[in-house]
């Protein structure tokens, strides 16, 4: 929002995209092989919409949007990465970013924005470390034996799958078309969550993690399943770097129904801190190492996952404040995937999930339940997790007058 030197931006963003190592990597059909194309060269494509009416210009980024979701990826031949600039008025601009998640994170995002920034405004961006730093840090600093003896002890007999009630049955063969489900929990309620955990000595991620187990509890009847974790590899080792670097932790959450809400969440706390600590072991050689059972239906060892982040902040680009948001999924890896990220409103929701399985609307009812529960959770921290209140007052009333109409 705001004045934007459009020129000025698309050679500060070119020159941030073809400085990523790691967006010139080229990946074999069979996967055996990565090499970098040396003479790559990506470019930001301009699309200019102002001239269009308001009801136009929504429908034209509506299907962009769209587009660029479903648009595939040549691991072979690149690119790996499609940027665009959509100008929407004189004050007011969309930078699309799509990239293929094999280079690609979240922790990548803010990493590649603040770049193009620093860019816009003096021409040297930020101090982005090579991918291949990352890869040869990684190498070095694995600690396998000692991570592979926590999960095995932690895991040994992993805990049956979440059974959550879906919408259709599996299919006998996992499918991976997906969407995403938007909600918002208020501002004054993630403040409350938090406050109450600060009370307790528990952080913001382990009070929302344990909240959003207490959920999956509560709609399956299970005290005992898995949740992923995802952690950011540059952050654990201290490399800042564009590239795919996440950590998937298998956390093993056990939200007795019976037992206060608020100890659970110090028993999540203590995990998250172990969890990180080991950390060395890619997902793929623990579920070797494990011996998990496959079931062609279904992700192996982890189907669900939980992610609290927040957006960047405090970019500018001159005179130009920017924020983010996320795109819409296409495609998705997991059966559910539940993103909470702080935004000026509050928090926001944005859930990807398997259409396969499972319809938006009841994805949208979970998010509504998880606001109703964490809402409980700040007036009563201490009450047992089967007894907090998955319905807003509001919602409770509006039960109560309609069952009396009846």
């Amino acid at each position: 929002s705001g004045p934007l030197d459009e020129a000025k931006f698309l050679a500060a963003a070119e020159a941030s995209l073809n400085a990523q190592e790691a967006f010139r990597l080229r990946f074999a059909t069979d996967g055996s092989l990565q090499t970098s194309d040396a003479a790559a060269v990506l470019r930001v494509d301009r699309l200019d919409l102002s001239m269009l009416d308001p009801a136009r210009q929504a429908e034209d980024l509506n299907n962009l949007r769209e587009l660029g979701a479903r648009e595939p990826f040549d691991l072979a031949r690149g690119p790996m990465v499609r940027a665009r600039i959509v100008k929407l008025d004189d004050a007011q601009h969309l930078f699309l970013i799509y990239a293929h998640h094999i280079v690609f994170d979240g922790y990548s995002a803010e990493l590649l924005i603040k770049d193009i920034a620093a860019r816009y405004a003096s021409a040297a961006g930020a101090e982005i470390e090579p991918y291949s730093a990352y890869v040869a840090k990684s190498t070095a600093s694995l600690d396998r034996r000692a991570a592979q003896t926590y999960w095995r002890e932690l895991l040994d007999a992993p805990p049956p799958p979440l059974d959550l009630p879906t919408d259709r049955p599996y299919p006998a063969r996992r499918r991976f078309e997906g969407s995403t489900a938007r909600g918002r929990i208020p501002t004054e309620v993630a403040a409350a969550v938090k406050s109450a955990g600060r009370t307790a000595g528990v952080g913001a991620f382990a009070m929302f993690l344990s909240a959003y187990a207490a959920l999956m509890a509560r709609l399956t009847g299970q005290e005992d399943f898995i949740v992923g974790v995802p952690a950011a590899g540059q952050a654990n080792l201290g490399v800042e770097t564009v590239g795919y670097c996440v950590n998937m932790l298998p956390m093993r959450m056990k939200p007795a129904l019976s037992h206060p809400f608020i100890d659970f969440a110090r028993a999540t706390q203590q995990g998250l801190i172990e969890a990180m600590e080991h950390q060395d072991l890619s997902l793929s050689d623990l579920a070797r190492d494990l011996k998990s059972p496959r079931d062609l239906s279904r992700p192996a060892l982890i189907q669900n996952v939980f992610n609290y982040s927040a957006y960047f902040d405090d970019i500018k680009f001159g005179a130009c404040t920017a924020r983010a948001s996320e795109n819409r999924r296409a495609a998705v890896h997991h059966e559910l995937f539940a993103n909470l990220t702080e935004s000026e409103a509050g928090l926001a929701a944005d859930w990807d999930f398997s259409t396969a399985i499972f319809d938006e609307a009841t994805i949208e009812s979970w998010i509504v339940h998880l606001s109703a529960l964490l809402a409980d959770i700040a007036l009563r921290p201490t009450a047992p997790i089967g007894q907090l209140s998955l319905m807003s007052k509001e919602a409770r009333d509006a039960v109560v007058v309609s069952m009396r109409r009846g």
